[in-house]
């Protein structure tokens, strides 16, 4: 028997792509699905795109509501499914028709929590795939994408998953926060007894320039640092030793990351001053407690010792043409 999956689109000012992101999930193979649409304030048309939808089909339904932002949209949505399982769509993005089948499926087949496949960016045309090419899906512990999610994007999105429903028991997405993703992704996998992922290409990305992650730089993107910040205090609470210095490393590099963002596109000094004080004094504690060595580490002393930048730099682009690990 096929459960009810809920698929969950938040939707703000998409009146351009939603009808393609809606009839993607309308011609899922996997047909016991719940549609839930969140127009989120929207002042472009979105909101009649929605209501026409939800007119045509019964298991269309639709919340209009005053911009409240991504997270606490994907808030209501979670607490409007009814589905045991459930799955993230953006509303610019698309599916394979494939998706809802594939990922159940993995969920059904290996007794895990999570499934996850893999995603392809597109601009113009919907891509077609040759779903015979990637293999067979892997089955992992809750350690592997909880490694992984450092450096691998895919990882960390909502969108690109199946969850079950009860993972997001106790765990809400923060209100008002940008890079709502990292602050409760690594929490549903440390959740998961079994998780597992595939190669297969079944979620459409579109690469959207006035998306949020496109737009020019904002200092409510800082967030991710307090998101990470949290992950670090999660982990060493729980005696997740490697985890907790693994998260300490790509705090202080995107400390770094940020630093020379808000100094070359803001110049606000204030801020900059601030994320530095925070990075000298995380740097400090945990440098021998993360092994963060000159000869390891080079972009990490770039600034608490400025003195040495370009022997820094220089290190490190070396490491870049060995394909050695940069933070």
């Amino acid at each position: 028997m096929n459960e009810l999956i809920s698929v969950l689109i938040p939707a703000y000012n998409v009146a351009n792509y939603l009808a393609r992101c809606i009839e993607s999930v309308l011609a899922q193979t996997h047909k016991n699905l719940e549609i839930i649409i969140v127009n989120d304030g929207s002042t472009d048309g979105t909101a009649e795109i929605c209501d026409k939808y939800a007119e045509q089909y019964e298991n269309i339904r639709v919340l209009h509501q005053e911009n409240l932002g991504l997270a606490e949209t994907r808030n209501i949505l979670l607490r409007e499914a009814s589905g045991k399982y459930i799955c993230f769509v953006d509303s610019d993005d698309c599916i394979h028709p494939l998706y809802c089948e594939k990922l159940y499926r993995m969920i059904k087949d290996d007794g895990a929590d999570l499934s996850k496949i893999a995603t392809l960016k597109f601009q113009k045309e919907i891509p077609q795939i040759d779903i015979d090419n990637y293999g067979k899906p892997i089955v992992c512990n809750k350690y592997y994408p909880l490694e992984q999610m450092l450096t691998d994007y895919s990882w960390l999105t909502s969108w690109g998953k199946m969850y079950k429903k009860d993972l997001f028991q106790d765990i809400t997405y923060p209100i008002g926060a940008s890079h709502e993703d990292e602050f409760i992704t690594y929490k549903l996998f440390y959740k998961c007894s079994k998780i597992v992922h595939s190669k297969i290409p079944l979620y459409f990305y579109y690469t959207n320039k006035n998306s949020i992650m496109n737009r020019k730089f904002n200092p409510s993107r800082l967030s991710v640092l307090l998101a990470l910040a949290e992950r670090k205090v999660f982990f060493e609470k729980h005696n997740e030793e490697k985890l907790a210095q693994l998260t300490t490393l790509k705090l202080l590099s995107m400390c770094r990351r940020n630093y020379f963002l808000v100094k070359q596109e803001l110049g606000n000094e204030s801020v900059c001053r601030k994320i530095k004080e925070g990075y000298i004094k995380l740097f400090r504690e945990n440098k021998k407690r993360c092994g963060i060595k000159f000869i390891t580490y080079p972009e990490l002393y770039i600034i608490p010792y400025p003195a040495l930048k370009y022997v820094c730099m220089f290190i490190y682009h070396i490491k870049l043409k060995l394909g050695l690990k940069c933070w």
